[in-house]
């Protein structure tokens, strides 16, 4: 298997031949106590985060975001310097046809002025993203919304994510479509709840679409089911189906549906965010009427592993903001060893019968990497060992992201083939057997051998990697990776080279 300097997750034994006394634990996103932003009652009932990044450039957080129930439904817009403590802001016409962003001023609205018919009254189906490999730097900020009037997914594009223009019609879904799939197939039908997420892997679009089984016309969600298929587009104009499909099975148990689906793609994978619903049917009656957060896997963008049937986003206490409802429509942003995760919050439950209730928008942390982690069996016990595929890499030192405070890991590699040097006829040099032992917390450990860490010698030479976990200590992910590599491109999983 090449593998390059492709960072390597392990929420799977997609590199993995065999684990001796090993155990992988999935783990959930830490909440931040307090919702970033809470809605102004004056101005609008709710808030639907859409989007956030860091922007290297400018250093720092920026948020679009919905204001929901509003007549008009405009697109809004913050920032934030630490992805915690965010401010409002609103962008107003300057000089030269540029955007100022002004504070806050009851609406936040990006780009008020706009003369776009589409983009001033946008229905809930919003998607926003940054395209970093776009020619054209007046559509480097991209979007797909929900048209008002015809109810048709259109693009929309943006130089600087404040002042947007609509372009054309996007037929993904639309009435007629849906029309014309009803009568072919009686029993199906789409409605709201459709996302858009960029592919930076292949360069594409996705949408993540609901989709509904059963007759459309009863009252009682018993008589269908709810669950997220998948197009993609290279264009924002023409889209295709792809293979496969989201949904829940036994294992959720009665009155479980797939409500909503967005992602991202971190390292090089694809990390599927659905919202499960359980509609009164639902077995326990703390399930009924709420939507939780849940994570998946995939290494195609349309075929997923769900290995963890709990919320990955802890949920509100009784009462409080995400004890009733969560969604999230944002990819994770990874800055400084910790992924961000924004969510829309609320109280109620989705019958609506919790009364009055709060709601905003919340923030949930996780490690880098870590969405799984190997460790041993039964500590203080045996050790696990955990032997990797045969592999091919490129770098010169192998990077490890383990908290090995509560024990220590050691590595082995182990060489397949002697690489000859062809200019010298020099064979390479045998490493000891075992690493310096690994201990303490960091996302990138170097490895090293007797405090050697330079592996150069057996760069293109198939080798397999031993792990050998003892005690508490956890083992996230690995990469080989060139010393001159001074950053890492988190979506695709690479070391960025200095030259």
């Amino acid at each position: 298997m090449d593998v390059g300097s492709q960072k390597q997750l392990l929420f799977d034994d997609h590199v993995i031949l065999e684990a001796v006394d090993a155990r992988r634990v999935f783990h959930q996103a830490t909440k931040v106590a307090e919702p970033v932003i809470v809605t102004n009652p004056a101005e609008e009932e709710e808030l639907s985060c859409r989007w956030v990044m860091y922007d290297e450039r400018l250093g720092r957080f920026r948020m679009w975001y919905l204001a929901v129930n509003r007549a008009d439904l405009p697109l809004c817009y913050a920032e934030s310097n630490d992805g915690i403590h965010w401010v409002r802001r609103v962008a107003t016409p300057g000089s030269q046809g540029t955007a100022r962003l002004e504070p806050f001023n009851k609406t936040g609205i990006v780009d008020p002025n706009s003369t776009d018919a589409g983009l001033q009254a946008p229905q809930y189906e919003m998607a926003v993203w940054y395209d970093s490999r776009e020619i054209d730097p007046q559509k480097r900020y991209k979007m797909m919304f929900d048209k008002h009037e015809s109810s048709m997914h259109c693009p929309a594009y943006s130089a600087d994510g404040y002042s947007w223009t609509a372009a054309g019609e996007t037929a993904v879904w639309s009435p007629k479509m849906i029309r014309a799939a009803r009568r072919k197939k009686p029993d199906w039908y789409t409605d709201e709840c459709n996302h858009f997420i960029h592919d930076p892997l292949r360069n594409r679009c996705i949408g993540m679409m609901r989709e509904r089984l059963g007759y459309p016309g009863t009252l009682t969600s018993a008589d269908y089911f709810r669950r997220i298929i998948f197009y993609e587009s290279e264009d924002l104009v023409h889209f295709q189906k792809l293979d496969g499909h989201f949904t829940t099975d036994r294992v959720d148990g009665a009155g479980a549906h797939i409500y909503w689906m967005t992602g991202f793609v971190n390292e090089g994978v694809y990390i599927g965010l659905p919202t499960v619903f359980y509609t009164a049917e639902a077995a326990r009656q703390s399930q009924r009427d709420r939507l939780w957060i849940c994570i998946a896997f995939s290494r195609d963008g349309s075929h997923w592993s769900w290995p963890q049937r709990r919320p990955f986003l802890p949920r509100g206490e009784e009462g409080r903001i995400g004890s009733g409802m969560m969604f999230t429509h944002s990819q994770g942003v990874v800055h400084e060893d910790k992924i961000y995760f924004y969510y829309n919050g609320s109280s109620e439950l989705h019958d609506g019968s919790e009364g009055p209730h709060q709601s905003g928008l919340g923030c949930a942390t996780l490690r880098v990497d870590g969405y799984a982690s190997l460790q041993a069996q039964s500590p203080p016990g045996s050790p696990a060992i955990v032997l990797t595929k045969m592999l091919r890499y490129q770098g010169d030192r192998l990077l490890v992201n383990a908290d090995a405070r509560g024990g220590k890991i050691k590595v082995d590699l182990l060489v397949e083939a002697t690489k000859v040097d062809a200019d010298t006829g020099d064979a390479t040099k045998q490493l000891p057997e075992t690493s310096d032992p690994i201990t303490g917390d960091s996302p990138r450990h170097v490895v090293t051998w007797s405090g050697n860490g330079d592996l150069k010698q057996f760069e293109g030479v198939p080798i397999r990697v031993r792990f050998t976990i003892s005690g508490n200590a956890k083992l996230y992910s690995f990469q080989f990776a060139p010393h001159t590599a001074r950053r890492f491109d988190h979506q695709l999983g690479l070391p960025v080279v200095s030259q």
